[in-house]
């Protein structure tokens, strides 16, 4: 998928073309997101076969159309062998041989008015593609996300790197938002500046080793010269209450406000955040760096640890769900960690990397 602004740029310069065709095409890699997202905007059009059999129509999926008929001994999981013939695609119906040379058309599974025409295909629908060479590539798959990807042309999340509700939910315990820091004995406060608010972050630390989130708070941004730093005094009020031993502010859209920050907590209490790639220095740790204020960090990492620690119920929350706690519940549920197949421009082979992306805002 291009940029926005690429796709942006492109639209507007059919804006005097009489036909105004514009086609996407690509591999899903994540529910409701980029290609997926605007195939369940569609008329989603699916390749449907009838089965000479029981009549019924069915587009192919792997779990039901796909099943053994050969003896196990077509099949050694250990070696990754699948002997042709092993498996076939059959009618999820009736279980009998479905033929995928004659049947197929092409039918509308979500009609819409004016809806754009979305065409969902796979290797399943090459007829030259058997069902036992499918499974042979299932089980030489790096990964089932890209068996999924690459070959289903499906998408695919690994539940073990995603966030769920419940893991705020299930780890609510009984105590309100906190206004002080009393009862804990290290307390930190994290800062993202954004275009319209800034949401600031409180956790602590208790005597006993539980970590809470505190509370949490939004601050408009300031807008025109008579309301001038009115958003940041806003956020280092709210701050103050907490008299946090760390504060981590991010570096986007911030301006001069980390520097005020500094200025009014102490340059060793307060660290600009600045991401990294791990990629660039094979480093996954996070560095503070007393000299200029910065704490050098992998996003990927942190994330993963973060999503990490709420699954395994290392962090506890306030028992009010107000709207911050909704938001934060939404904005983890946009993140996505997902595993990239790219080629090394060294060696040129195929590898497989992990990235972190966000289906919205995070």
């Amino acid at each position: 998928m291009v940029s926005p602004l690429a796709e942006t740029s492109a639209m507007q310069s059919m804006s005097s073309s009489k036909y105004k065709i514009w086609r996407r095409w690509s591999t899903p890699t994540v529910a409701d997101y980029k290609i997926h997202k605007l195939y369940k905007e569609s008329d989603q059009r699916r390749w449907v076969y009838k089965c000479p059999h029981c009549g019924k129509y069915q587009w192919l999926d792997y779990n039901e159309n796909v099943k053994q008929v050969g003896p196990d001994s077509g099949i050694d999981r250990v070696s990754k062998i699948v002997l042709p013939g092993t498996f076939a695609f059959v009618c999820k119906y009736c279980g009998k041989p479905l033929d995928r040379w004659y049947s197929g058309r092409w039918v509308v599974t979500n009609p819409k008015p004016g809806a754009k025409h979305g065409y969902s295909i796979s290797q399943m629908d090459a007829v030259w593609v058997t069902a036992s060479s499918l499974k042979q590539q299932e089980l030489n798959a790096e990964s089932k996300q890209t068996f999924y990807n690459y070959v289903l042309g499906l998408p695919y999340e690994d539940t073990s790197t995603r966030f769920y509700q419940s893991d705020v939910l299930n780890n609510m315990i009984d105590f309100a938002p906190r206004q002080t820091r009393q009862g804990y004995k290290f307390v930190t406060c994290g800062v993202d500046w954004g275009q319209h608010y800034h949401h600031i972050i409180v956790l602590g630390l208790t005597p006993s080793g539980r970590i809470d989130l505190m509370n949490m708070h939004r601050v408009p941004k300031a807008v025109g010269v008579e309301h001038i730093d009115e958003d940041i005094n806003a956020v280092a009020k709210f701050i103050n209450k907490y008299e946090p031993d760390l504060i981590l502010p991010d570096l986007g859209y911030n301006g001069n406000y980390v520097d005020i920050l500094k200025k009014v907590f102490g340059s060793g209490r307060v660290y600009g955040v600045k991401v990294r790639s791990a990629e660039s220095n094979g480093d996954p740790n996070v560095h503070f760096n007393d000299s200029d204020g910065i704490a050098t960090l992998d996003k990927l990492t942190q994330n993963v640890i973060m999503m990490a620690n709420m699954r395994r119920g290392d962090i506890h929350f306030y028992n009010k769900l107000d709207e911050n706690l909704k938001l934060f519940i939404l904005h983890w549920s946009n993140v996505v960690v997902r595993t990239d197949e790219e080629e090394d421009p060294i060696s040129h082979q195929i590898i497989y990397k992990k990235h972190i992306m966000r289906k919205g805002e995070d």
